[in-house]
């Protein structure tokens, strides 16, 4: 079934500046509902909300923060256009806190040599060495890069937030060399149309590189943000330098990475020089 109050939700969340992700991501949760409940917005309850999440949980298997993001898309859509307060009485899912897959230096240095593409490896590389999530370095532009002053600016992070990220010498190098015979584009990481990567394959890359490197662990994306976050910290750069670069706005978020005691400040781009020198090459 079609809505035209569908059309009207992807117009006011174009206008209020989400990501096209997002937009995508509460166009569908939302047309999946209605499709599931078979009614028009205008006679949904908040019972037969319920009942949805409930399928959702007992049924799909959802895990709480699918959930969660399921009922943000409805609660935008029935508060924000169908002005509905339908969801208050609802509680958003406890969702736990787990602490992210780290890397050691050396399981970083064994999962990168296995990856023999240049422009692959040295998108992980900037993944780690910049502490970037994947979706900030396949958006990532060229004219984003500073590379004469050793810094990168990442534009909309989470949060519709820029953030200066510090680039190590080895970093620095590596993209320079890349820029010399990387093809006409404006994203710093392309496909054969100039177009910037998908998710889908870094996901990929990443899989069949852990496996390939002997890596008895689950290995993704973020383990490497992760790695980045962990190793800063055990090289003793105070956490809220960490907290920065990552683009936290809540200190705690950060927290999770800590594993080791925090020393005196150190300056960061000397820091992650020394650690890259050992791992990028």
């Amino acid at each position: 079934m079609e809505f035209e109050q569908l059309k009207e939700l992807e117009a006011e969340l174009r206008l209020r500046g989400f990501s096209q992700e997002t937009v995508n991501a509460y166009v569908m949760h939302n047309r999946l509902c209605l499709d599931y409940l078979n009614k028009n917005p205008e006679e949904i309850t908040t019972r037969e909300i319920k009942l949805y999440l409930g399928h959702l949980i007992s049924e799909k298997h959802y895990k709480p923060r699918s959930v969660n993001l399921v009922m943000a898309a409805l609660r935008f859509f029935y508060h924000e256009i169908m002005k509905k307060p339908l969801l208050l009485e609802i509680k958003s899912s406890k969702v736990e806190k787990r602490i992210p897959h780290v890397l050691s230096s050396e399981e970083v240095t064994k999962l990168l040599s296995v990856i023999k593409n240049f422009k692959h490896k040295l998108l992980f590389e900037l993944v780690y060495g910049a502490g970037l999530r994947i979706s900030e370095a396949i958006n990532m532009k060229k004219e984003d890069l500073y590379l004469d002053k050793g810094y990168c600016i990442i534009k909309f992070g989470k949060g519709k937030k820029d953030r200066i990220v510090p680039l190590s010498e080895p970093i620095v190098k590596k993209i320079r060399k890349y820029l010399e015979e990387e093809r006409e584009s404006d994203y710093l990481f392309s496909n054969s149309k100039g177009e910037k990567l998908t998710k889908r394959l870094p996901q990929k890359i990443i899989k069949e590189a852990a496996k390939k490197a002997g890596l008895n662990k689950k290995v993704y994306c973020h383990c490497l943000r992760a790695s980045f976050a962990t190793h800063l910290l055990e090289n003793g750069v105070d956490i809220r330098y960490i907290q920065t670069i990552l683009g936290h706005s809540d200190l705690s978020t950060t927290e999770v990475y800590t594993r080791a005691t925090i020393k005196e400040n150190e300056q960061l781009n000397e820091t992650l020089t020394k650690i890259h020198k050992k791992i990028i090459k």
